[in-house]
């Protein structure tokens, strides 16, 4: 990672820091699919049908997971961190029962990069994020708010065109991993922020979030030089 970057992150992480917290959106109860996407071990991705919904309020969040035949501790945690960030940066009264069906054939589960997937099936169950169909997403969601890099993310997105999936929801760092020619819409996501629709976006402070935006856009840029021409440009 070059020097410019690292200044550029621990910037953006500066910024972060300075965002308030907001007071708890009250949203909606529902349910939203979503594709996970994963590596097997042999390093075969693999596009899972999901399915989460949000009902019911409990004193603290309550998670449970459906139709597996075992899960790795690292699921459950990526997801409760998920709906912490959730709670913290984009101001969401998480404190619900969340349900999450894998509707394909039973598997076992284990990796944290479905965190933002997960978190974006939250956000559209809720309301507080646009529906848009059947769309696949990977990405490690940090409390702060940001959508880290995860790994696999080239048989992930080969596995989604395999699926069907027109729209898929990759972290932004991830760029120099995704290959042209699949016929995806690949949207790079930065932070949460970025995906909130109108009900939730008057939680921040706009202008601090703007400026964080336009820096990422500078590391999205040089990214996308090194890609080539074929990498998908949208940000968000």
């Amino acid at each position: 990672m070059s020097l410019r970057r690292v200044l550029t992150l621990l910037l953006l992480a500066l910024l972060v820091s300075t965002l308030p917290i907001p007071a708890p959106l009250l949203a909606e109860e529902g349910c939203s699919s979503v594709v996970f996407l994963a590596v097997e071990p042999g390093g075969e991705g693999i596009a899972m049908n999901v399915r989460v919904c949000v009902d019911g309020r409990e004193p603290q969040p309550v998670i449970g997971i459906e139709n597996v035949y075992s899960v790795d501790p690292s699921v459950p945690a990526s997801f409760k961190l998920a709906l912490i960030a959730l709670e913290l940066v984009a101001g969401v009264d998480t404190d619900r029962r969340v349900t999450v069906e894998f509707l394909d054939n039973p598997r076992s589960v284990r990796g944290p990069s479905a965190g933002f997937a997960f978190a974006l099936a939250v956000m559209r169950a809720m309301g507080v994020a646009e529906p848009r169909g059947r769309v696949a997403a990977t990405g490690f969601l940090n409390i702060d708010g940001f959508v880290d890099p995860v790994a696999g993310v080239t048989a992930k997105l080969r596995a989604a065109a395999d699926a069907g999936v027109e729209q898929v929801y990759v972290p932004l760092l991830n760029i120099p991993d995704v290959p042209g020619g699949l016929g995806l819409e690949v949207v790079y996501v930065a932070m949460i922020a970025g995906l909130l629709n109108k009900s939730g976006t008057w939680t921040f402070d706009r202008e601090l979030v703007h400026e964080v935006m336009r820096v990422m856009g500078g590391v999205a840029e040089e990214l996308l030089r090194g890609a080539g021409p074929e990498a998908p440009k949208t940000l968000v």
